[in-house]
């Protein structure tokens, strides 16, 4: 468990972040700023 809390290396990180935004990106989950945009038109009452 000590694993997950010590710092990571970067190229193991990077690897783990683009494995994770790809299993998004197939699973066909939306997310980045377009995604968070949309979110707060829709909050604030206009379209986008």
């Amino acid at each position: 468990m000590t694993l997950l809390y010590d710092p990571w290396l970067w190229y193991v990180s990077g690897i783990a972040i683009a494995f994770i935004m790809i299993l998004l990106q197939l699973s066909g989950e939306k997310f980045g700023m377009s995604s968070n945009l949309r979110t707060l038109c829709c909050v604030c009452g206009t379209s986008f």
